[in-house]
């Protein structure tokens, strides 16, 4: 029985390493692209839907990435907000995310006082932390590859630690973990194993059922994964053109049928959110012009200066160059890789922002199982040859070489270096590697949960010890244990029957929240192109926001009235919100009033206003300003807004509650409590639908300042 178990006691040094890292880098950060895909998350288990405003202008506006020109061109006529990344994360989170609300609520009905606003330290715990160990199934994954390859335990190892340490991998397994890198790294992993095992596994159609799924999930967590599909596609036209008779070709046919039927019905989640979002199953992403599909960037993704593939991370280009020696050892494995890097290296060279926004090429993440067997390849073929100083020499390099990776990591995580509209000169780059790097390293581990939670904060350290205990816990399973292959198996096919039927119950969820999600008329406030595109102040219909910047702003003092924007958009340039520059107190007028008036009238039965007083208390009734709407007949609707509570003639129900107010200190490690504050949402409810033409908003001079943070017709 024990030629069936399989010993993973050659990884411990990449996982006691692995432990390390968690340790000193992981936090459940939120920000840039993992905003987008935590909110798919947060709007389904929070409101039941996917219209994103409140999380787009509420939550995450300085870490939501900025695109000019990438969205769909006919996005808009849905009414969602769009959101062009993957729904995969969203998929693999859920569970555990309705787990967590479910805890908040029966807590809170105990008595405790768990902030219920969808982003807080708890909720993003958990699912963030899945992200983690999804890296760590993945290093299991491609041990399994390189073992089925015939590639020895000690080489196997000496790939996997220096991928580890020596690429940009574990900045999206600890240090960003809401990137989708992670879970596609895994889908990718597992899926090639199932590639390379179909050719002699003779499956029967279930087989194949579940090799489409495999190929459905690395697909569902990354888009760029659906040419990982190339392989079957000519495994399949292979097999077929080459039938050696009419049977075995509709036999072949009927699988390869099964396969992308399987396929299909585990996409269906994203195709579903696609089409709720932009009104069509299928569409690109990117938008019209996303793709540059004959003018491939090779010379830049691989060699430019800060950015580039091989000059950011070494490491892969020795694992690339020595690629070709996987072809010694595995003919099937070497031309299968080989067709993976060409075809990704060809994808990420037409993308129009072909440099992105994060630490090193990222978009090659899904590759890391191919550049771990193009090391294993050469230590392998270096042990063949019984080089045993050369072997030393190799790994004197590449312990050097994760050191050098990790100080870059902190001077792309807090410098300039990371921010892709500077100009940083790589001399720079090399001089700050011997100087501030070091410094940067040690603010990249203090801001870790484990060493924030060591400064005092009991949540911060509870929770990371807590993480570590289940990763170690998986470990010993694995590596203690060591389950014997079949039960491995039938684990494996338990699991990806759970996963099927959780997407079918994913695809009810989304047909079910698009008849309940509520659409909002958004009041732009600044028209015209001076300042960009200007924020746009929309209902936060949940608990918990901060308001600011982006706002119009009443005050005593020689300018009344000011207003708070940001411009958004800089023309053909990507931007992180979070390092955009605020334009604050531009003057919207010399006085106390505010009037806009609306190009094209529509009708509303409700104005909800969400505003804030925070100069200080003010006596309850007192009247600080009028809300005024002016319909098409020139009637005019006033509503007094008073401090505490609000009346006011021509009303038929009024509403509003206290939120709470969410803590966003980067990196994101913060308060699981509520801190309620003076910020308040009131609904003014008509009797009847209106035709609205114009809105007015008159300060009455009351000496204190007197924010609107949110207001919409609906």
């Amino acid at each position: 029985m024990d030629r069936f178990r399989t010993s993973y006691r050659h990884l411990v040094p990449v996982i006691v390493f692995f432990c390390v890292l968690q340790i000193l880098l992981f936090a459940p950060r939120l920000n840039s692209d993992g905003a987008y895909y935590f909110e798919f998350v947060r709007s389904l288990v929070i409101q039941n839907d996917l219209n994103f405003d409140d999380e787009r202008e509420f939550f995450t506006w300085e870490w939501v990435p900025v695109f000019r020109n990438y969205l769909p061109g006919d996005w808009d006529n849905t009414g969602y907000p769009p959101n062009i990344f993957s729904f995969g994360p969203a998929a693999a989170w859920l569970p555990v995310y309705l787990l967590v609300h479910w805890f908040v609520l029966l807590a809170n009905h105990l008595g405790a006082s768990f902030s219920t606003n969808g982003y807080s330290l708890l909720y993003r715990f958990f699912p963030l932390l899945m992200s983690l160990l999804c890296g760590l199934a993945a290093l299991f994954a491609i041990d399994r590859l390189g073992r089925d390859a015939g590639y020895r335990p000690p080489d196997r190892a000496a790939g996997l630690f220096l991928m580890l340490g020596a690429s940009h991998w574990p900045a999206f397994i600890f240090v960003t973990p809401a990137f989708s890198h992670s879970l596609s790294v895994l889908t990718v992993s597992i899926f090639l194993l199932a590639w390379y095992r179909s050719r002699d596994a003779g499956w029967n159609g279930k087989g194949y059922a579940l090799y489409g799924v495999l190929g459905g999930l690395a697909v569902l967590a990354r888009w760029q994964n659906l040419f990982c599909l190339v392989l079957p596609l000519l495994d399949a036209a292979t097999s077929l053109v080459f039938s050696p008779d009419r049977r075995s070709f509709f036999r072949r046919f009927f699988r390869w049928t099964i396969f992308s039927a399987a396929l299909l019905l585990t996409v269906s989640p994203q195709l579903i959110a696609t089409w709720i979002l932009y009104g069509t199953p299928v569409t690109d992403p990117q938008g019209e012009g996303g793709m540059l599909w004959m003018s491939p960037r090779i010379r830049l993704i691989l060699f430019e200066g800060i950015k580039g593939l091989f000059t950011v991370n070494p490491i892969l280009l020795v694992a690339t160059l020595l690629i070709p020696l996987i072809f010694r050892k595995n003919l099937r494995l070497g031309w299968g890789l080989t067709v993976l890097f060409v075809i990704q290296l060809y994808i990420n060279a037409v993308r129009r922002d072909w440099a992105g926004v994060g630490f090193g090429m990222r978009r090659f993440l899904n590759l890391v199982p191919v550049f771990a067997l193009g090391l294993t390849a050469g230590f392998d073929w270096l042990r063949t040859r019984r080089r045993k100083f050369v072997i030393g020499l190799c790994w004197t390099a590449g312990i050097a070489a994760i050191v050098w990776n990790l100080l870059l990591m902190a001077q792309y995580y807090y410098s300039e270096l990371g921010a892709p509209w500077t100009t940083f000169p790589p001399s720079a780059m090399i001089r700050n590697q011997f100087t501030e790097a070091p410094a940067l390293l040690a603010k990249l581990v203090g801001s870790g949960l484990f060493a924030s939670g060591l400064h005092g904060d009991a949540a911060h350290l509870i929770l990371a010890v807590a993480g570590l205990l289940l990763t170690t816990l998986i470990i010993a399973v694995f590596v203690r244990l060591r389950p014997a292959e079949p039960a491995l198996d039938r684990l494996f096919r338990r699991l990806l029957s759970v996963a099927v039927l959780w997407i079918a119950v994913l695809d009810g969820w989304l047909l079910l929240s698009a008849g309940s999600a509520t659409m909002f008329h958004a009041i732009e406030l600044l028209p015209g192109p001076h300042f960009g595109r200007p924020r746009l102040l929309r209902l936060n219909d949940a608990s918990g926001y901060l308001g600011f910047p982006g706002g119009l702003v009443f005050g005593p003092g020689p300018r009344l009235c000011v207003m708070d924007v940001r411009a958004e958009y800089v023309r053909d340039q990507f931007l992180a919100l979070g390092r955009l520059a605020v334009e604050p107190h531009r003057p919207c007028r010399n006085e106390a009033l505010w009037r806009c008036e609306f190009a094209g009238q529509f009708d509303a039965r409700s104005l909800i206003l969400i505003s804030r007083i925070p100069s200080g208390p003010v006596p309850a009734g007192t009247e600080i300003a009028e809300i005024s709407v002016t319909d098409s007949t020139d009637r005019r609707h006033a509503f007094p807004v008073r401090a505490g509570y609000e009346t006011g003639s021509g009303i038929d129900s009024m509403r509003s509650s206290t939120t709470d107010r969410l803590v966003r200190d980067y990196p994101a490690v913060n308060r699981m409590t509520t801190n309620n504050t003076a910020d308040y949402r009131v609904t003014f409810d008509w009797k009847t639908s209106v035709s609205v033409r114009t809105l007015e908003i008159a300060f009455r001079g009351y000496p204190v300042v007197w924010e609107i943070h949110g207001l919409a017709f609906r």
